[in-house]
């Protein structure tokens, strides 16, 4: 027969197909087993686990495998190359029953009636084949109060023979819908349930209204009651399941030749990586500081240039300090008559500097301008800030983008003037004098990888836009989720928290999937060990990204992007997710679609990573 299927749970395996038999192995929730013939009510089966394999028989109600579906309704080929489901699952059951009592199109596919081509008579024909069934299921549900909720989907697969599932969590199974009814049995996260099909709603229970029969051949005793279909989910019975150390099995689930997003690239990474530092993520970010943009004039005074030139020392001794202000040192003396070249003041303190080229600051009451001399060609003038905030944009019009902002005060050189004269092109942040930076940027790659852009300028924007994001880059903390927001709104990327709800799971293979199927990112929170290798237990807090998923079981394989080593790589879904705890998703991320275009994608081996751990 050769079907190969998993046990439903543990599983006492015979010796001949009489149950009375001697038991000659125990197979274990999950395992593998093929079948090889039937004999009544058991199958004859050959265990995959064990080496060498173990032959033997077992029920047959305890081996879930691959259930066909029935197809009432073939798919359309559309003239694109498509295909069209014409009566698709999540179609409401009522809405399917009220049309198979008019002649027309179908209304959820041909809202107007204006159908480009006819389906409505050949539906109902090959509906013939299963009316009987339809018509005793959806008595059924109207019995049970499921109108406004059963779809299409519980009809087929009542019709298909059920569908293989399992519980995020260790959960009773239930003689009636309710949690007031008698126990039959526990299921726990490993078990394979069998839904059959029939679905209840209980409006008198407090949360879990809604529930599934189920089936369930644990050490060969059959359980059949209620579950709690909130936390159930299907189980995917993969044609060849990966095992965690098969790496060749595991590159193949995934073409990792092709990035799902585009990897940031500052130059600053090549160098972390040539400098051997312990993550890529380490880079270099004094250029971040660095900002050009225009602020609008309206806002801002501009001040009278201080007369600059020569200065003749009016007192019998006069002291030349470091800064301008009585807190810093003394370097030096100047004396009655002598002459010095000033070239800035600050306040009451003007800058000198001696025939002997000592420069420093002294008290403006002490000196006497005996020449003014014209200032430097490359001079600029100088403006102070009048308002609360000032934003800085990228172009001279409050149409470019906010890049940045000045605060109440605050005095800027001014380094050009709008054509219409309403904008000042100013420069903050030049980063002379700061030592060089290296922090934890693994929030900000991610935003970067999802955004489409390098590191640097999301630091740049953040750090010049928001005051948070200054404190943050300053004191060299870590990101939290908000900021993470903060610097995705900078890119007009939109974003959503994600908020489990208690005592249900925080991310299910199934609706990870989903998401990501309709276009979406995940940004979440995971820990990392010391060699930058994902673990969702691991004590160090890192952010990733998640990209894909393939299913297999009640578990998978998760890509993610790995912004420790800036790449993909490929984990068990088990190893970064923990159903049983909160640890989960913190965003969703409407990610914009990978172009690779911006300074292209790094394609070396880097970006293929299998972690199989």
């Amino acid at each position: 027969m050769n079907i190969t299927g998993r046990s439903r749970a543990s599983t006492y395996v015979y010796a001949s197909p009489d149950p009375k038999s001697r038991v000659i192995e125990v197979l274990r929730p999950n395992d593998p087993v093929e079948v090889q013939g039937e004999a009544g009510e058991m199958f004859e089966v050959e265990s995959k686990r064990l080496l060498p394999p173990v032959g033997g028989y077992i029920p047959k109600s305890s081996l879930a495998r691959q259930i066909p579906k029935v197809e009432v309704f073939p798919m359309i080929d559309m003239r694109d190359g498509t295909s069209l489901d014409p009566a698709p699952p999540d179609l409401l059951a009522v809405e399917f029953e009220a049309w198979l009592h008019t002649q027309g199109e179908p209304t959820w596919l041909f809202e107007d009636g204006n159908a480009p081509f006819l389906l409505g008579d050949g539906m109902r024909k090959a509906f013939e084949t299963h009316r009987e069934s339809w018509k005793e299921w959806f008595a059924e549900i109207v019995d049970n109060n499921m109108l406004q909720r059963a779809t299409l989907g519980d009809w087929y697969t009542v019709i298909s023979g059920g569908r293989e599932m399992w519980s995020f969590r260790p959960e009773r199974i239930f003689k009636e819908p309710t949690e007031r009814s008698m126990a039959l049995g526990w299921a726990s996260p490993t078990d394979i349930l069998h839904w059959t099909g029939r679905v209840r709603y209980s409006e008198k229970e407090w949360k879990y209204k809604l529930w599934y029969e189920v089936e369930l051949t644990k050490l060969n005793r059959t359980i059949k009651g209620w579950y709690k279909a909130d936390l159930l989910e299907e189980f995917v019975l993969p044609e060849v399941f990966v095992e965690s150390n098969d790496r060749a099995g595991i590159a193949a689930l995934f073409d990792m030749t092709q990035s799902k997003l585009r990897l940031p690239a500052d130059p600053e990474i090549a160098e972390a990586r040539i400098e051997k530092r312990n993550a890529y993520q380490y880079i270099d970010i004094q250029k971040a500081f660095e900002i050009m943009g225009w602020a609008s004039l309206q806002y801002m005074t501009r001040i009278p240039p201080s007369p600059m030139g020569k200065f003749r020392v009016k007192a019998t001794a006069l002291r030349l300090r470091s800064g301008p202000g009585t807190s810093n040192s003394i370097i030096g003396m100047l004396y009655k008559n002598n002459i010095v070249i000033g070239d800035e003041t600050v306040g009451n303190w003007v800058r000198l500097t001696t025939e002997d080229n000592i420069t420093g600051w002294s008290h403006k009451g002490y000196l006497e301008l005996t020449e003014e001399l014209p200032p430097p060609a490359d001079a600029h003038e100088e403006y102070r800030v009048d308002t609360a905030s000032l934003d800085i944009h990228e172009g001279p019009n409050a149409d470019h983008l906010k890049i940045g902002s000045l605060r109440r005060g605050e005095v800027i050189k001014g380094l050009a003037i709008s054509p219409d004269e309403e904008w000042l092109q100013v420069q903050i942040g030049a980063g002379t004098g700061r030592k060089r930076v290296k922090f934890n940027l693994c929030g900000q790659f991610c935003v970067a990888a999802v955004c489409g852009v390098d590191v640097i300028p999301v630091v740049r924007r953040w750090y010049h836009s928001s005051r948070r994001g200054k404190t943050v880059i300053d004191g060299d903390r870590g990101t939290v989720i908000y900021d993470l927001q903060e610097m995705l709104d900078l890119f007009n990327v939109k974003s959503e928290t994600f908020q489990p709800e208690p005592s249900v799971a925080p991310a299910t293979p199934g609706y990870l999937e989903n998401m990501l199927m309709s276009g979406k990112k995940a940004i979440i929170g995971v820990g990392i060990t010391k060699k930058g290798e994902l673990a969702y237990n691991a004590s160090i807090r890192h952010w990733m990204v998640v990209t894909d998923i393939v299913r297999m079981g009640n578990s998978g394989w998760v890509r993610v992007y790995n912004s420790f080593f800036n790449q993909e790589e490929v984990y068990p879904y088990q190893r970064i997710f923990n159903t049983g705890s909160s640890t989960g998703i913190s965003l969703w991320v409407d990610a914009p679609q990978n172009t690779n275009t911006e300074h292209g994608i790094q394609g070396t081996m880097g970006n293929q990573n299998i972690s199989a751990l």
